[in-house]
């Protein structure tokens, strides 16, 4: 996991310097292709640092508890420890979330459709259901929707 993430850190500070150059400023699509890459990247080479201040805070406090014979520093060491290594196993669980692949459609959009079927004016109803149990969801999951086309029945579901 530490050559993954030194390998994210080491792509992402290569395409900072990228960016700058002239020649990828002048390309558009170089350079739009380059900062979308930085993007996806930013959020693990953020937790890669964070890891590395994490493991360096857990050798410092190990240090300590083996040097020292102060008893107030000693307590102070061994919170700083605990306190290092619980945050490290939060770290571990969002960093493995972030290494796995992502699915390439996750940025595409989608379009849903729904239509009453056979049944009548209880298919519409249900379908209105349906319809406001999506929009529910996707309002929680932060998703951005639009209605395109709508028609209602007379008893207040979708035809």
């Amino acid at each position: 996991m530490i050559d993954k993430l030194e390998q994210i850190k080491t792509e992402y500070e290569e395409l900072q310097v990228k960016i700058s150059q002239p020649d990828i400023i002048n390309n558009q699509a170089e350079y739009k292709k380059c900062m979308k890459r930085l993007k996806s990247l930013e959020s693990k080479y953020n937790l890669a640092n964070e890891y590395e201040k994490i493991l360096s805070d857990i050798a410092g406090a190990e240090e300590i508890l083996k040097t020292e014979k102060d008893v107030e520093l000693i307590e102070m060491a061994k919170e700083e420890l605990n306190a290092a290594k619980s945050r490290k196993e939060e770290l571990e669980e969002k960093i493995k979330i972030e290494l796995l692949p992502r699915d390439p459609n996750d940025a595409n959009d989608c379009i849903v459709e729904i239509r009453a079927g056979t049944g009548g004016d209880e298919a519409s109803l249900f379908a209105s259901e349906l319809a406001r149990m999506y929009f529910k969801y996707a309002e929680n999951a932060g998703f951005k929707t639009e209605i395109i086309s709508k028609s209602e029945s007379d008893t207040g579901g979708v035809k």
